[in-house]
């Protein structure tokens, strides 16, 4: 079996998983040898960012194929772990929108105060000459 992602709770007891070639849901791995417990708010699609620092929620996006948000604004949303109740904690954009085609590598404080992202900008030029002979 192998590990995509491991993610620790902030005390340390438990790592949420996503496990190949089963890499369709996650599941929650306990060190004090408790069965493994499926994260059912977790899909595939999503790509968990961090817990938050009291180890109730935990944030993530939906993601397209790699690692990149699937939509912009890329939403990310907020799970709280023991009831699965998933809402939108932020959705992210640039100020200046134009030519952004994706949003990727979220990075949340635990305190959920502070983020920062990457944004992958394509701009170009379009020139119109005429009157050339």
């Amino acid at each position: 079996e192998l590990i995509l992602g491991a993610w620790y709770t902030p005390d340390g007891k438990r790592v949420l998983c996503l496990n190949w070639p089963e890499s369709t849901v996650y599941r929650f791995y306990s060190h004090d040898g408790r069965p493994e417990e499926v994260a059912p708010f977790l899909d595939a699609s999503s790509f968990v960012v961090t817990f938050s620092a009291d180890g109730r929620h935990v944030y993530f996006y939906e993601r397209s194929v790699g690692y990149g948000a699937k939509e912009v604004p890329a939403k990310v949303y907020r799970a709280e772990i023991s009831t699965g109740r998933r809402e939108v904690w932020r959705e992210l954009v640039p100020g200046d929108p134009i030519g952004v085609r994706s949003i990727s590598n979220i990075h949340i404080t635990p305190d959920g105060k502070s983020y920062a992202y990457t944004a992958v900008r394509n701009l170009s030029e379009l020139y119109l000459v005429s009157g050339l002979r």
